[in-house]
């Protein structure tokens, strides 16, 4: 029974950073493209597209629209014309708002995970 135990730890450890890995290459490839993410710190579906990269976020070209503790945005994205958070700004100037699924965003730009 332990070696089961093991076993499966280590298909799922083994999982995890193979998946780590390929979120890192989508992250790049999508700010390589020009991608660009606006967002806000207190924002529920900011946070659920941020989980989805996990420590690949930091790949990801990010604009945090609010400044903590006021009620004034950003200008970059005031300037930008962001009106809601998410919002995705495509390479074309295209806008998606709300959080992507990371194989929506993969089919989007051509990238791979």
């Amino acid at each position: 029974m332990k070696k089961i135990i093991l076993l499966l730890a280590l298909i799922t450890a083994i999982l995890i950073v193979s998946g780590c890995g390929s979120d890192d290459a989508l992250a790049k490839c999508l700010t390589e493209q020009g991608f660009k993410l606006y967002g806000s710190y207190w924002c529920g579906h900011c946070l659920e597209q941020k989980n989805m990269f996990g420590n690949a976020f930091e790949h990801i070209d990010y604009t945090e629209c609010t400044v903590q503790g006021s009620d004034s945005m950003a200008e970059e994205c005031a300037l930008a014309g962001i009106r809601g958070y998410p919002t995705w700004v495509l390479p074309d100037g295209s806008r998606q708002e709300g959080a992507i699924p990371l194989n929506r965003l993969e089919t989007m730009s051509g990238c791979s995970g």
